[in-house]
């Protein structure tokens, strides 16, 4: 706190703004500010985030055992598209939790409320099945508008970019609209939101698939490159780009003046964390 703040009349009213909103997550958009929220956000919660995306890789683990599999094998050669439809709705069933349990981290720590990774992990559960249902009709939606015409599809991953954010974040509402109406009239936030969060996620895939297709063993055995690209890449989506988008989603938020409900925890109530100095 400034010189100010030590006199007997109180903490100044700049100071209580910084100490309600350490993150200064309530302001209008805008992208540096946001990335540089995320960063950290993400930082303040990188302990647990390790954690679940570690629990990520085990996933990625069980999916990669059941594509190499002689019959799934099989099945995927004859029916590519079927195959990769059902690998996709295995993928959003699991891969969702530890997303959701590193965002309950996130959130706690933008909210200054104390969340054990136990506890983050219960928020989680209680998020899976609502998140689990708006990402299945996000694929669904963007799957048919990209497959009759590309530009609609595009468009929808633009205005549904907040989806999985506003699943956790928001419990009364259905998170696709709320993405909708978050970014109604704000086309080119939601734009510049989904090209550096899933261009530079699409990126990192690709540079860990090409240091993993380098450097791993021969054969279809799991080699220790491979758990190196699935662990950094769980560690980049789960945390930086969680941390991202929910910054960018409170600023966008707050300024289309959308009023956000209060953070509906399931856990016991958090203790909230003393004010630092």
């Amino acid at each position: 706190m400034c010189t100010a703040c030590a006199t007997p009349d109180g903490v100044c009213a700049e100071c209580a703004a910084r100490l309600s909103d350490p993150y200064q997550l309530q302001r209008t958009f805008d992208v540096v500010a946001a990335m540089l929220a995320g960063g950290r956000l993400f930082a303040a919660a990188l302990p647990g985030i390790v954690l679940f995306s570690l629990l990520d890789v085990c996933f990625s683990t069980v999916l990669h055992l059941l594509n190499t599999t002689g019959d799934v094998r099989e099945f995927n050669t004859q029916h590519p598209l079927m195959w990769l439809a059902i690998f996709g709705v295995l993928g959003a069933i699991l891969k969702t939790l530890p997303a959701q349990t590193s965002l309950a981290l996130i959130v706690a720590r933008a909210e200054r409320v104390e969340l054990t990774n136990f506890s983050a992990l219960r928020e989680g559960l209680v998020a899976w099945p609502r998140t689990v249902w708006a990402m299945l009709r996000w694929y669904l939606q963007v799957s048919l508008g990209t497959a009759f015409f590309v530009i609609p599809g595009l468009w929808l991953i633009v205005r549904l970019v907040y989806a999985p954010i506003a699943a956790f974040r928001v419990r009364k509402e259905d998170p696709l609209e709320v993405s909708h109406e978050t970014l109604s009239g704000r086309f080119a936030e939601g734009l510049v939101v989904a090209v550096l969060g899933y261009g530079s996620s699409m990126l990192l895939i690709i540079v860990m698939t090409l240091f993993s297709t380098l450097v791993k063993a021969q054969g279809t055995a799991i080699a220790w490159p491979q758990f190196v690209s699935w662990f950094i890449v769980a560690l980049f989506t789960n945390g930086l780009l969680n941390a991202f988008f929910y910054a960018a989603f409170m600023m966008s938020t707050h300024g289309s003046g959308r009023a956000l409900e209060p953070m509906a925890w399931h856990t016991r109530p958090p203790r909230a964390q003393p004010s630092q100095s």
